[in-house]
């Protein structure tokens, strides 16, 4: 089996290992471990995607992600991104010399990798943050922040919500809505038995704008990359390094999925220490006692937000598949 496979079915087991734990004890204790599991689904969904895309084009990423980069995963995967397109992207472009308006593209490009080095700097410095982190985990469960904490919170992540919005499809919001602007009332607490009653809920929230956008943006690309895995491109545009340019196109849109998911990841990340470990939060409350408070937001990301968004990551992953058998009938590598 290969590493992707392992990280991709131990992403699965995790949700269900969250969502059984959820089911039967609703304690802040359970729910608080359950969002951290449900976290480390997603990391782990995430970084199945990096191997996939190193299992195909041998980019030499395997032992970072396997040993590496740990949970301090965006820096590296940004930085590791950003060096790709100032390196490999650029000097295809001047190959292209004479075919394609080279001063365009490459001004393209290095726009985009300057939108990687500011987002790896971000991650850097949110994982430093305790405070933000704090505050960004009170607003994922809808706690209510009061206007000073939430504008704090909202500024602080305003740049990475603007890379998102600019450089990556499906995304036009810049506040972090709790919950990703679900509406999830107390019911859903009575539902988590009611497969049917969830699956209602995973499709509205499937077909929410942001959503809707999202999944046609990273469809819209696949389809646009389908061109280079194509006959026809292999000897219509020989000239143009085909074999190069495939390799470009997976590689791009591999990340253009893991980009996607940024938004959302920001709102699990801080779950990752807080659901693991009980920690003060002031006014004599401790972090378990949110999780208890604010358990149906809790069962929204554990039964609606989060398997809605493993399955789209699990979609795309076969997307890549689909990209690289493609490139294998077609002798690219």
């Amino acid at each position: 089996m290969r590493p992707s496979a392992h990280y991709e079915l131990q992403s699965m087991v995790d949700i269900g290992r969250a969502q059984a734990m959820a089911r039967t004890d609703q304690s802040g204790h359970a729910l608080g471990t359950a969002m951290y599991l449900a976290q480390q689904s997603v990391e782990k969904q995430l970084k199945s995607i990096v191997l996939r895309l190193d299992e195909e084009l041998d980019l030499g990423s395997v032992e970072k992600v396997l040993r590496g980069l740990s949970h301090e995963f965006y820096p590296s995967l940004y930085k590791w991104y950003y060096r790709h397109l100032e390196s490999e992207q650029l000097s295809t472009i001047r190959r292209y010399e004479g075919m394609i308006n080279v001063e365009n593209s490459r001004h393209e490009v290095e726009s985009f990798a300057s939108h990687f080095r500011e987002a790896s700097t971000y991650w850097e410095e949110y994982r430093k943050n305790r405070r933000i982190q704090v505050l960004t985990w009170m607003q994922s469960l809808d706690v209510g922040l009061p206007d000073e904490d939430f504008n704090e919170m909202n500024s602080w992540h305003k740049s990475q919500l603007e890379f998102v919005r600019d450089g990556m499809p499906g995304h036009g919001e810049h506040d972090l809505g709790p919950t990703d602007s679900i509406s999830v009332p107390d019911q859903i607490r009575l539902e988590v038995m009611d497969d049917e009653a969830l699956a209602r809920r995973r499709v509205t929230y499937a077909d929410t704008p942001a959503n809707s956008k999202a999944r046609a943006g990273l469809a819209d690309t696949f389809e646009e990359g389908n061109v280079c895995f194509l006959p026809y491109f292999k000897t219509e545009f020989a000239g143009m390094c085909p074999i190069k340019v495939a390799k470009s196109v997976l590689f791009e849109f591999g990340f253009r999925i893991l980009a996607s998911m940024t938004q959302h990841y920001v709102l699990l990340y801080p779950h990752n220490t807080i659901g693991r470990y009980p920690e003060p939060i002031g006014d004599g409350l401790f972090s378990t006692d949110v999780y208890e408070r604010h358990a149906s937001f809790v069962m929204g990301y554990l039964f609606v937000i989060v398997p809605y968004h493993l399955r789209e990551l699990r979609t795309n992953s076969e997307r890549i598949d689909d990209l690289s058998r493609r490139g294998r009938r077609l002798g690219y590598w």
